[in-house]
């Protein structure tokens, strides 16, 4: 089977939920508007086209015999968009929700999720409830196989673009397939009840001098334990998330029977953040590399409800890029998804520019009207940005991403064990450091990949079976705070160590295995050279970094606060290179430092450094013949959020420490921080990407790039074995200025703005 997925530099998904109540559906989209719309999208330079066969609510967009017809569908919307792209030679890939339905509860309510109350919940972004299906109804095999046979034997579809799988399985249900399976695979009853991280009322006392207990702060904690460790709920949340494999398998098995060639792929499939599991049920558990799922190729939408776009499509595509295989994501048109707004061509330029810097190529997001109408300026804007992409995406996608640094990310990290974050009675007496809705467990591989990108070097995001075969490619791996992995993982890093590689590893990284069963906090000692005792009870400590290591820093004399956790270790072959200051004595009543004595200093819970240093901050083992740091803090998850320069000059500090920029793949001078550097090869040539950023200032969640300025003065050092025949700029086709010497190549860049696209030929 051909997979043609890369093949194709421009794409575009139709995003077309419409509900019930909604009349007039593709009224407007007969096969004459069809063809109308299919030659215009041939005019962007779209070569594939993914649009709507199911949505969120349960209802096909074709005349159906096995599904049920959206109630107010005027024209085979299915059918005819199919037939028009045909004519123009773009690719036909089909969009299908899987597990929201909002009229299935009519035929077949034993087929919902069960809520611990009893109720049926909502599914995906549904306003109604009783309308999440449980994937361990026969809802795949009785409802939706017929309807995925219905369609393959009737159009001539490509791909399937499934939705609403990785993301929608998680919910905790009490189903009578559930009860009966768990029961079964598990020989365990049902969690009652979703872990909630425990917390304590704060003593009147605390709020003394204000006269009365503030309401707005009465439940916290210094502790980020999650709760989540009970093994009732940790085998629920394994047998419930290797589902996911199993309807894949499933659906791919269905589609591949009625047209062995159709490409598939499921939404979000690749993520660090939605992992899939094997084994379980009384065989070792083991995480799955997304390569190993049997996807054709993977893709992942935009942020729900916006964000920064170009910042998460580089995280996310350092780590797909390790897979090997085709990926994408959603280049949305719109604010967030669900909207009509229109995004600025600079801006989307932007978001292309991050996607192509890690070999991903461009795929467009739209949304029609009811009646099917699109609205011609969209693809005017799209136009702009294809004349950006499309003729630097076929030397992006067809190379390969370079090893150099790598950080890992372990997949069940990104979901059990202590949130991370610094989530205490620090800075947010309801619960989380910070601003509402930190302490995401995700918070440290986003920490990581932010204060990296600000680092201007080369590194790739592994999840852990993937990182142990390119183990040997790396001169650097760095830890943040991963606390379940496997023990073939440890076993991989001391070899990769002691064979001479560089390992930076950060709080309590390994404490759990990769079932968060067999605690074990000492798993790393033998690397770090250090005694782990366990972990410190304050949620808020100092760093004081050596003369060495501040200078390495360009910090002044003064403690670095971090928030959150952090490991006790005793340095036995280690050399200190910073100290552990914890907070004032004071702030432990009656000088007992635990949960129930701990008092908050300051109304968002920061005290000052204290009298007392409680044991190394960092420490360097020299191990076999490589070097092993340790920090005993996670700088990585409070970094994510609050992106304070001194933290990321403290990581800087340590990667120097580590693996110095003169033995660096890629180094960068003369340009700014928000200018990122990705690097990749093929086999006639090497490319250095240079991403520009420039967001608009704003307040919330949302980020829009305007206004990127031109970028002068700049070089880029690159190692490089010979002598280069010639260094170009692809955007320009331009020779640029460059030197060669010993194995190092130093180039001038150019003055750009959003990319710049070097080739060393």
């Amino acid at each position: 089977m051909t997979n043609w997925w890369r093949d194709v530099s421009c794409k575009l998904h139709l995003d077309y939920h419409e509900p019930h109540w909604m009349t007039g559906v593709a009224a407007s989209f007969d096969l004459a508007e069809a063809r109308r719309q299919a030659r215009i999208f041939k005019e962007a330079g779209i070569g594939a086209v993914s649009y709507f066969t199911h949505d969120h609510h349960g209802f096909a967009f074709w005349p159906s015999k096995a599904g049920v017809n959206h109630p107010g569908l005027v024209n085979d919307y299915v059918g005819n968009m199919t037939t028009a792209l045909a004519e123009e030679g773009i690719r036909r890939i089909a969009y299908f929700q899987l597990f929201t339905n909002i009229h299935i509860k009519q035929t077949h309510p034993e087929w919902l999720v069960v809520a611990p109350d009893g109720t049926n919940p909502p599914g995906a972004w549904m306003m109604y409830g009783a309308s999440a299906v449980c994937a361990s109804s026969p809802y795949l095999d009785e409802y939706i196989a017929p309807l995925l046979t219905e369609l393959l034997t009737t159009y001539d579809i490509e791909s399937f673009w499934f939705d609403g799988g990785a993301w929608m399985v998680d919910t905790l249900c009490h189903c009578n397939y559930c009860k009966e399976g768990f029961k079964r695979d598990t020989g365990l009853d049902l969690p009652a009840s979703v872990p909630v991280r425990k917390r304590r009322h704060a003593p009147a006392a605390v709020f003394e001098s204000r006269g009365k207990v503030d309401e707005f702060a009465i439940d916290w904690s210094i502790s980020d334990d999650a709760g989540d460790s009970d093994p009732q709920w940790v085998a629920w949340r394994i047998w419930r998330r290797k589902q996911i494999g199993t309807f894949l398998a499933r659906t791919i098995e269905v589609c591949k029977a009625a047209r062995p060639d159709v490409l598939i792929t499921d939404n979000s499939i690749g993520r660090s953040s939605t992992p899939v599991p094997a084994g379980g049920n009384g065989e070792p558990v083991r995480w799955l590399a997304p390569q190993e799922i049997g996807l054709d190729y993977l893709c992942n939408d935009a942020l729900p409800w916006g964000g920064d776009f170009p910042v998460t499509f580089s995280a996310v595509g350092r780590n797909e890029a390790t897979t090997g295989m085709p990926f994408d994501f959603h280049n949305i048109r719109f604010h967030k998804w669900g909207e009509w707004q229109l995004r600025d061509a600079e801006d989307m330029i932007v978001d292309s520019a991050a996607t192509l810097a890690q070999g991903s190529s461009t795929y467009f997001a739209d949304q029609p009207y009811p009646d099917g109408r699109i609205e011609p300026a969209v693809y005017e804007v799209i136009k702009e940005v294809n004349a950006f992409s499309r003729p630097i995406t076929d030397q992006s996608v067809t190379t390969q991403a370079v090893p150099d640094i790598a950080v890992l990310a372990s997949a069940p990290s990104q979901i059990f064990g202590p949130i991370g974050s610094g989530v205490n009675a620090a800075r947010n007496t309801r619960g989380a450091v910070g601003l509402q809705g930190l302490g995401e467990r995700t918070d440290r591989i986003d920490g990581a990949h932010l204060a990296l990108t600000h680092s201007g070097v080369q590194f790739l995001i592994y999840d852990e079976p993937t990182l142990r075969q390119n183990l040997s490619r790396q001169k650097l791996v760095i830890v943040p705070e991963q606390c379940l992995l496997e023990e073939a993982t440890i076993d991989a890093l001391d070899a990769y160590v002691r064979d001479g590689g560089a390992l930076i590893v950060t709080g309590r990284s390994g404490w759990w295995d990769q079932a968060y069963s067999n605690e074990n906090a000492k798993r790393f000692d033998h690397i770090l050279g250090v005694e782990t005792l366990g972990a410190h009870p304050s949620p808020i400590h100092y760093v004081e970094l050596s003369d060495e290591l501040r200078e390495l820093a360009r910090v002044p004399v003064h403690p670095i606060m971090q928030w959150g956790a952090a490991a006790n270790v005793r340095a036995t072959s280690a050399e200190v290179l910073a100290d552990l200051r914890g907070p004032l004595r004071a702030v432990w009543r009656d000088g007992i430092q635990d949960e129930d004595h701990w008092q908050h200093y300051t109304t968002l819970g920061a005290c000052p450094p204290g009298e007392d240093i409680v044991g190394p901050a960092v420490t360097l083992n020299r191990h076999g013949k490589g070097l092993a740091i340790f920090v005993a803090t996670d700088p990585f998850a409070s970094h994510m959020h609050e992106n304070r320069p001194h933290v990321q000059r403290f990581v800087q500090a340590l990667m120097e420490r580590a693996y110095p920029t003169a033995e660096r793949l890629v180094s960068i001078a003369g340009l700014p921080p928000q200018v990122e550097v990705s690097v990749q090869r093929d086999e006639a040539a090497t490319y250095v990407h240079l991403v520009g950023y420039a967001p608009l200032k704003r307040l919330g969640a949302m980020v829009h790039n305007a206004g990127v300025p031109t970028t002068t003065g700049g070089s880029v050092r690159l190692r490089h074995p010979t002598r280069p025949a010639s260094v170009d700029e692809i955007h320009t086709g331009k020779p640029v200025d460059w030197s060669w010497t010993d194995g190092v190549l130093d180039i001038s860049v150019p003055a750009f703005s959003t990319h710049a696209f070097l080739r060393v030929a």
